[in-house]
């Protein structure tokens, strides 16, 4: 196993190349980061706001860093959506998670025939080993359909997975998840939602939750890309908004010894600013 030299991510990681330092590309993409004018970025992102009357949808499991991306475009004056793929088991937390974000932000939580669902767990486990494939695929398909019931025309995600945790050369630079990222990085492993159509006597009908709509011209935008992504500050803003959590392990070390929150890295203030 080869380990990069700075962060020692695994080469059994997929997609991440190493340069002949042995260096990963998680990392350079990292150090490319101080380079970037991120107040352009902002102005960028500021315009496709305005070129869309501030309506917008923020592809959002309730986690820590969807809470602070809708949260970053509601203080921006953003009219947010938050769209939920839901999971087939979601916990208790997670649902609070959820209607804690609905305190900010419109919030619509999908959760395809229960049925269908889990035939498509059952074949996604015997067909390619992921037995969360359903959800995988409903996560960039579901906020694009609301997208389309709503008339709005603009989607975000959050970090581009490739510039924060590595890919091949070039796809850090992606600002757009488009078509052709989704065939690429998407996590289908292969498997077309097509492909389940008479399987378990699954019909095409069943799977429409789970492909893009036939109408609609949303495009998605990764909001990493137009703010610096820190998820550790993204973790802290979502806490300072009623988000919830639990200590995962005794070994977690990024929380503080009371249990209660992370550690805060600035004020309430501060980091409320750090939104606009």
């Amino acid at each position: 196993m080869t380990r990069c030299t700075r962060c020692l991510y695994p080469n059994t990681k997929p997609d991440l190349e190493f340069d002949a330092r042995g260096v990963c590309s998680a990392c350079r993409s990292y150090d490319k980061r101080d380079n970037i004018d991120w107040d352009a970025r902002r102005r960028k992102l500021l315009e496709l706001l305005d070129a869309h009357n501030g309506r917008c949808i923020v592809a959002s499991s309730g986690g820590k860093d969807s809470t602070a991306i809708a949260l970053h475009l509601h203080y921006l004056g953003a009219d947010v959506t938050a769209v939920t793929a839901a999971t087939c088991h979601p916990t208790a937390i997670g649902q609070a998670n959820i209607a804690n974000l609905a305190r900010y932000v419109d919030t619509v939580e999908v959760m395809p025939n229960r049925t269908v669902r889990r035939a498509l767990n059952r074949l996604g486990l015997r067909l390619v080993g992921d037995i969360s494939w359903p959800e995988h695929v409903a996560i960039f398909t579901t906020p694009f359909r609301v997208a389309a019931e709503l008339g709005v025309d603009l989607i975000f995600y959050g970090e581009n997975p490739q510039e924060a945790y590595g890919g091949p050369d070039g796809s850090d630079a992606a600002f757009e998840l488009n078509a052709r990222w989704r065939a690429e990085f998407g996590g289908f492993l292969g498997l077309r939602p097509s492909d389940m159509v008479g399987q378990e006597g699954l019909t095409q009908r069943d799977m429409l939750p789970y492909t893009l709509p036939a109408s609609g011209n949303a495009k998605a935008y990764f909001l990493g890309q137009f703010r610096r992504w820190d998820s550790h500050a993204n973790a802290d803003i979502a806490i300072d908004h009623g988000f919830r959590f639990v200590r995962p392990s005794q070994a977690s070390w990024w929380q503080s010894n009371d249990g209660n929150r992370l550690p805060a890295s600035s004020s309430h203030h501060q980091r409320t600013s750090e939104l606009l």
